[in-house]
């Protein structure tokens, strides 16, 4: 539920204000709730009334997740800001005044619009602040005498009210900060994901086959099990995209990509060095049967029917098959399987060369 309207936001950071958007309605409804239960539990009749005062209130922060889910953002900040402010106005005027501080909550409701409205509505903001800090003012410097059976309520529920007031505000705070670092937490891992991986076929790119070959590379000298690396490209790839156009020639890189990781081991990776060529890591595994599984590739994707606007091809690959050494950096790997790819490609390509 407080994620309704979030996966659609056009960036991170409207994501970001929908979702704190959402909280604040679930706060609103939550200490709707926990008012009205001690209002109807005090047995004074103003109380009550307060309690049915509240009621527009749940309609309004359900409207604001509806809102929300229909991609009405700014309309759904406005509608919590403006429910908010009628949830505590409400039972100030009806029925309490200023007797139990009630007007205590306008100065969260001044600072919180600045969590869930955008940062390019700054006069939004300031004139959420300056009429709430201006409620705030008002009710402090001009006393609002209660509803005379108000002054009946037994003290410990008094102080249950102060008690309440206080705990509420600390408590929507805290769930502010703690769906902001749950989000924030989020878009990092997301950012990450996204520098790790190729934006065309959802494979690793080059900066993760790096990370990963470093880590694996340590294992393999620790461990001293041998550690191979495949390097290859699709076949006269410029004539496709020529003949065809760039939109087929990238259909045909995302085909060959599925091919080629379909037909790994397990623990082997596959991801994409730039433009068609593509880099296979196979820790534990020798050349002899890292050359075996590259041409079980090869033979893979020479079947695959590749289809796009009409277009259908198949395409196939040349590869070079490398083992690494204990002391090789990536770079003498890389040169090493290169050396084999071009030497597959002298043989007439759609072979496997190590």
């Amino acid at each position: 539920m407080l994620h309704l309207g979030v996966a659609s936001a056009p960036d991170s950071t409207t994501r970001r204000k929908v979702l704190l958007c959402n909280v604040g309605a679930f706060i609103g409804i939550g200490s709707a709730l926990l008012y009205d239960a001690v209002y109807v539990y005090s047995g004074s009749a103003s109380a009550r009334l307060a309690a049915y005062a509240h009621l527009p209130s749940y309609l309004v922060f359900l409207l604001v997740l509806w809102l929300n889910h229909h991609r009405h953002y700014y309309l759904a900040s406005w509608t919590l800001m403006l429910g908010a402010m009628y949830s505590t106005l409400a039972p100030i005027l009806l029925v309490f005044g200023t007797y139990l501080d009630h007007h205590h909550y306008f100065i969260l409701k001044a600072v919180a619009p600045v969590a869930f409205i955008s940062t390019r509505l700054k006069p939004t903001v300031a004139l959420m602040f300056v009429l709430n800090a201006g409620l705030f003012i008002f009710f402090s410097l001009n006393e609002r005498a209660p509803a005379p059976d108000i002054l009946l309520i037994d003290n410990d529920i008094v102080t249950v009210f102060r008690t309440l007031l206080s705990f509420l505000v600390i408590l929507s705070i805290g769930i502010f900060f703690w769906a902001f670092d749950i989000y924030t937490g989020r878009s990092e891992r997301e950012l990450s994901a996204l520098s790790m991986t190729d934006s065309l076929t959802s494979l690793p790119n080059r900066r993760h086959l790096e990370n990963v070959f470093h880590h694996e590379m340590r294992k393999a000298q620790r461990s001293q099990a041998p550690m191979a690396i495949a390097l290859m490209d699709i076949d006269r790839f410029k004539t496709i995209n020529d003949t065809w156009g760039h939109h087929v020639g990238d259909a045909v890189i995302c085909e060959v990509a599925a091919a080629v990781r379909r037909n790994l081991r397990v623990g082997s990776m596959v991801g994409r060095m730039g433009g068609d060529e593509l880099m296979v890591l196979m820790p534990e595994t020798s050349l002899a049967v890292a050359a075996e599984v590259m041409e079980r590739v090869r033979a893979a994707v020479a079947v695959v029917d590749c289809e796009c606007d009409g277009a259908r091809l198949r395409a196939t690959v040349s590869i070079g098959v490398a083992q690494v050494a204990a002391d090789d950096s990536i770079t003498e790997a890389f040169v090493k399987a290169d050396g084999m790819l071009y030497a597959a490609k002298q043989a007439g390509r759609n072979a496997v060369k190590h």
